[in-house]
């Protein structure tokens, strides 16, 4: 019997390659998710806790979590976070290269250059929040303290019912900031990081399992340093039913003069702990499936 033959990128229509890239990028996405809820939801709780006031530990949130709700509490709202991957991640590393022609075609930049990477994952980062912000709010009521209680469609028709359509967009700038900040810190520090090793090293890094995860640990550490202070700002507005805050940048001063600087950062190993583990998890999927199906790697 004849083997199959896989597409060729070369050969598939411009719409056709971008729809497969995203949905390779949403099902990677959402493997990691699933295998990284845990921490994902720790660390939620963990900035809702510091925000009362309460500095715990990730380690004893878990522990209090597991605890007084049972293991199975440790994978609360992960539909909302799979909806959240195959829509969000879907589309930020999906149109990633789509952004990275574009920003070449626009100027005389080299497309290797670290600035086209960059602004590729700004951009395309960006627009993925945009467009699935309603997950995202879903997502982090799902995994609030006593969120649980309340199924995935329960949680739709509250914010319909508190704030209207426009409760699904609540926390909206700071989401695309830190989106943008995060996939170009990510997907572009990949990259930036992956086209370095195989240019000057290519003996010992060819293209394979052992480059994509020495490359995605680095931008793994990357983005989580990078997006650590606008993730604590969405977290706390999307969490804020009372009002307190006017707006992501009124958030943000209260913080800086509340707490200080540093407060930024409170939970920063929960941030990493989650986002180390899922870039390195979704990006390796993500090549994976790219070479199985004939598109070129990152």
């Amino acid at each position: 019997m004849s083997a199959i033959a896989l597409p060729i990128e070369d050969e598939l229509h411009p719409a056709h390659e971008l729809a497969l890239k995203m949905l390779l990028a949403g099902v990677g996405n959402s493997v990691s998710a699933t295998i990284t809820n845990p921490a994902d939801l720790v660390r939620q709780q963990l900035y809702i806790k510091q925000g009362s006031g309460l500095s715990p530990s990730f380690l004893h949130v878990l522990r209090d979590m597991v605890r007084n709700e049972g293991f199975m509490s440790i994978y609360n709202g992960v539909s909302a976070s799979i909806c959240r991957e195959m829509s969000y991640s879907g589309i930020r590393m999906g149109c990633y290269d789509l952004f990275k022609t574009g920003l070449v075609g626009a100027s005389s930049l080299d497309p290797h250059s670290v600035a086209v990477k960059l602004g590729a994952g700004m951009g395309s980062g960006m627009l993925g929040a945009a467009i699935a912000n309603p997950a995202d709010v879903l997502k982090v009521r799902l995994q609030a303290i006593g969120g649980s209680k309340m199924g995935l469609l329960a949680h739709g028709r509250q914010i319909l019912k508190e704030d209207g359509i426009r409760g699904f967009y609540r926390g909206l700038v700071p989401t695309i900031l830190r989106a943008g900040v995060l996939t170009s810190s990510q997907l572009g520090s990949y990259d930036v990081a992956k086209h370095w090793v195989r240019t000057h090293y290519p003996t010992y890094f060819p293209e394979g399992f052992l480059t994509h995860f020495i490359c995605s640990g680095f931008a793994g550490f990357a983005c989580s340093v990078a997006s650590a202070p606008i993730d604590t700002v969405k977290v706390r507005v999307m969490n804020d039913r009372a009002g307190k805050f006017k707006s992501g940048l009124d958030c943000a001063v209260q913080l800086m003069r509340y707490e200080g600087p540093l407060a930024f950062y409170k939970g920063f190993f929960g941030c990493w702990i989650r986002l180390w583990p899922h870039t390195v998890i979704s990006l390796i999927i993500f090549e994976k499936l790219r070479a199985l199906v004939g598109l070129k790697p990152i």
